[in-house]
């Protein structure tokens, strides 16, 4: 696998790439997109208007994503998702384009993350999945932590504590 800094062909044929602050506004709007329709399989109407309230689209934003390690996955010209890892190893964002669903995309994307979480020397990676997310994360090995419920406005949203022990790297 190339080294998390540098540009990767996946199977889905997207490539990921260091995220920019050029890539920011539509880094939110897959955010949106992906809460608004995806999320609406696990959360009521009601949940999903407040989590996509939370997401920051004033400045907010720009500087949660400036405090981490980000990448996107491009199809074509296409922004198809995006994650984000912070100094600790904990996966912060990780959100795919709903028209790019069910490609690997989200492969992809936690794939260098976690690259980058072993190069930089943790033992583990987690993350707060959604329930949504909570399989896809599963698939690529993570295990429940804990089940969490959060308060977004007026809302509860649940999510879900998960963890990635990573193998030390080879001698």
């Amino acid at each position: 696998m190339p080294p998390a800094d540098e540009p990767s062909a996946s199977p889905t044929d997207v490539v990921v790439r260091p995220a920019t602050e050029a890539d920011h506004a539509a880094m939110r709007i897959v955010l949106e997109r992906a809460i608004a329709i995806t999320g609406t399989a696990r959360y009521t109407p009601a949940q999903v208007r407040a989590w996509v309230g939370t997401g920051g689209a004033d400045a907010g934003w720009s500087s949660r994503l400036a405090a981490l390690a980000a990448w996107v996955a491009e199809d074509g010209a296409a922004l198809a998702g995006f994650v984000g890892l912070d100094a600790e190893g904990h996966v912060d964002l990780l959100f795919v384009d709903p028209d790019h669903g069910r490609r690997g995309v989200a492969r992809a994307l936690l794939d260098v993350a976690v690259a980058r979480a072993r190069d930089d020397g943790h033992a583990r990676v987690t993350t707060d999945a959604s329930l949504v997310a909570e399989p896809v994360f599963a698939r690529q090995g993570f295990v429940a932590v804990r089940r969490q419920r959060v308060t977004r406005g007026d809302e509860v949203l649940e999510n879900v504590r998960m963890a990635l022990t990573l193998a030390p790297p080879p001698a």
